[in-house]
């Protein structure tokens, strides 16, 4: 049988790399509820819930991402499809409360560190707070498996653009737009992988990662398992975020690729160590199929990360590498960053680099 939206075959689709990364990290302890990724949308207005929750399952029957579960055959993971979507999206009242927005953020937070059910499904879980008759969140929680950063911003876009068009006519739904096929990923996946680019770009990790040093416990972290998020943040004034930009520019880059320079730096001076390594998501979506298919391809620090490298007997130079499944250095963008102000050194200890999207993890 086949889906009747986008002909995957809805027996069983092999995982992508990225999501192979996830899926053995995660089997490593189940309870483990890193893998949530959520994020909400704050509605300053009226809601209609039924009307939601059709814009929710027509994204769905587009995304079929949102319609998998997780298990394996022979000792060897995979996703089945359904044929149909069916999430629900609970509408909530906390009007009552003496703090509704604050009591929405705190169950969202209890959320996200629930451990999914992989198996049972789906990997996505909605729901609408009403925080008064004029002010609404839509908390969007998914796992890692199914959708990843990129892809959940065009899954929450694509709600609200249905539930728009919905509200305009609400007895004539839009056409169905299928975003891409999970199987037809893994099919360009593999077909790079026997290639003659995929075996050289073996051949080149290969070589550039011998020697390397095996990624070293903290001696702060406290022993036995504990969940739950860490961050630290820091709230930077009008003038120090025009500094930080036209130090990046003398620099020749972004300020974001110049905050991890200046996170390296301050890592490296503060543990004392030569060489300062950061494991960083990248979006691998190198493809026009894999830019607009809704589906995990995002790699983190477990899987293909890229890296942020700082020598201490390279001041002030700092080197930049991006990485991902599909290619080295060189075949994404990549540059060294020189002379990196030797100020970016006097960044407080307390600071924290944080990407400016509205994403969460239970990590």
């Amino acid at each position: 049988m086949t889906d009747v939206h986008t002909g995957t075959p809805t027996d069983t689709v092999r995982l992508t790399a990225a999501q192979q990364g996830v899926c053995f990290a995660q089997r490593l302890d189940p309870a483990d509820p890193a893998y949530n990724i959520a994020e909400y949308a704050d509605i300053p207005g009226p809601v209609d819930a039924e009307l939601l929750r059709r814009a929710v399952n027509h994204t769905a029957s587009e995304t079929e991402a949102l319609r998998s579960t997780f298990g394996e055959r022979d000792g060897v993971p995979l996703q089945r499809v359904r044929e149909s979507a069916s999430l629900a999206v609970p509408l909530v009242d906390l009007s009552g409360e003496e703090d509704p927005h604050g009591e929405a953020l705190r169950r969202t937070r209890l959320c996200l560190a629930e451990p999914a059910d992989l198996s049972a499904g789906p990997p996505a879980r909605m729901t609408l707070y009403r925080l008064s008759p004029s002010h609404h969140l839509f908390h969007q929680q998914v796992h890692h498996l199914a959708l990843d950063g990129y892809a959940a911003v065009l899954a929450l876009s694509r709600i609200a653009e249905i539930y728009t068009a919905l509200s305009l006519t609400p007895n004539t739904p839009p056409a169905l737009r299928p975003a891409g096929s999970l199987a037809a990923l893994v099919d360009e996946e593999e077909a790079y992988l026997a290639s003659e680019r995929g075996a050289e770009d073996e051949r080149f990790w290969t070589d550039h990662l011998v020697g390397a040093h095996p990624p070293e416990v903290s001696s702060g972290s406290r022993p036995g398992k504990r969940y739950g998020t860490v961050s630290v943040r820091r709230a930077y004034s009008r003038a120090e975020t025009e500094r930080l930009k036209a130090a990046a520019k003398r620099a020749g880059t972004g300020w974001p690729a110049f905050v991890m320079a200046a996170l390296a730096l301050c890592l490296q001076r503060e543990q004392g160590v030569g060489e300062v390594l950061l494991g960083l998501p990248v979006t691998g979506r190198r493809t026009p199929a894999a830019r607009s298919t809704r589906s995990p391809m995002s790699t983190g620090s477990g899987t293909s990360p890229s890296m942020v490298l700082f020598t201490a007997d390279a001041l002030p130079l700092v080197r930049v590498v991006m990485s991902s499944p599909f290619g080295r250095p060189g075949s994404l963008p990549s540059r060294t960053l020189g002379p990196v102000p030797r100020s970016a050194a006097s960044v407080p200890s307390g600071f924290s680099a944080s990407s400016a999207g509205v994403f969460d993890s239970a990590r």
